[in-house]
């Protein structure tokens, strides 16, 4: 049943244009659908909204099928198969899509993932999306960014790759409980500057791990900024700060997060068994109040930064299975035969 409960439209023509257009009457200008949190209270209800309303309590469509009838023949003929594919249904799949390939240029242009690998992981990655739902633009805006951190096989190998990997963050970020759309959101804003070759973290399902860690002091609203301070902090901000880490824990600059953690949570403990409050020693040993809040943290959740990084480097398999299992459960075949409807009325 579709309500305005998780539906709205989105109206800024600068948002993410794309080729499925809203109904003129709807909106007054060009504009697209978008999935938003559902609103807290009913003056927030905009007249986008009850005219989207209208249409669909109608038996209408928000989607301007007769406009979508004059897009390239090609790209009908794409949307509607991955549609059939996947389980999404056509606007979750324009969602999904374009912000795969938006995100994949720039492991194209690496060299790190190639076309035809991309195209099959899309897919693939598609019905990931039906299966856990909500939020398709964030999880397609991960898959494309993913070949930013590794380069990936060529065919099948390199889908499996990119899955497992897909699927550690999802596990480092959530151990597999609840919503990440929001921690992913979280990660993505941050992974760029944070992760990669020669960082601090090396790999995108590491830095999911340290988030998901993070994110059981800091909530998932502030997940990403803690662990941006706590980096800082245990990199060093000034020649004091990076000299009291040298001499205090031995840390050295070619450490990478988990290495440095090793070293500073036993020293910081030890001081707590002493009863020193480890706070109060950081700020006076040149750390400032946002790191030390970060880096105390830190110390509640080592064993639990431990163990989610120990995962996310073992990666993470049974995506296709999982994807399996849905598809022949009674969710999974609705959402199919949603999606094939909608194709269907595409292909007219």
């Amino acid at each position: 049943r579709v309500t305005m409960a998780n539906i709205r439209l989105d109206t800024d023509p600068g948002h993410l244009p794309g080729p499925l257009p809203v109904p003129a009457a709807a909106h007054g200008g060009g504009g697209h659908l978008a999935a938003y949190p559902a609103a807290d209270r009913f003056d927030e209800t905009t007249l986008n909204d009850l005219e989207a309303m209208r249409l669909l309590l109608h038996g209408g469509s928000v989607i301007d099928w007769h406009q979508l009838a004059f897009a390239d023949d090609k790209f009908v003929k794409q949307m509607s198969n991955f549609s059939r594919s996947t389980g999404l249904t056509i606007t979750e799949s324009d969602q999904f899509q374009r912000q795969v390939y938006g995100s994949a240029e720039a492991g194209l242009q690496k060299g790190n993932i190639d076309k035809e690998t991309l195209d099959k992981l899309t897919v693939r990655a598609g019905s990931v999306a039906a299966r856990q739902t909500k939020d398709y633009g964030t999880r397609g805006d991960l898959i494309g960014v993913l070949s930013q951190f590794r380069k990936y096989d060529k065919g099948e190998a390199g889908v499996k790759q990119a899955l497992s990997d897909a699927e550690a963050v999802r596990l480092g970020l959530t151990e597999g409980r609840g919503d990440d759309a929001p921690l992913t959101k979280s990660l993505l804003s941050v992974a760029g500057s944070l992760a990669g070759e020669g960082k601090m973290v090396g790999t995108l399902p590491e830095m999911a791990a340290v988030i998901g860690a993070m994110s059981l002091s800091a909530g998932p609203g502030q997940a990403d900024t803690r662990t941006e301070q706590l980096v800082r902090g245990l990199r060093g901000e000034t020649p004091k700060q990076t000299a009291f880490m040298k001499s205090f824990a031995g840390i050295g600059e070619n450490d990478n997060m988990e290495t440095r953690l090793d070293k500073i949570v036993p020293k910081l403990r030890e001081l707590k068994g002493k009863g020193r409050d480890i706070s109060a020693f950081l700020t006076e040993s040149g750390v400032n109040a946002e790191q030390t809040r970060a880096i105390t943290e830190a110390e509640s959740n080592y064993e639990v930064i431990k163990g989610r990084m120990a995962k996310a480097r073992a990666g993470a398999g049974g995506v296709d299975e999982a994807n399996a299992k849905f598809d022949q459960s009674p969710l999974g075949q609705m959402r199919k035969a949603e999606a094939a409807a909608e194709a269907a009325k595409l292909d007219q």
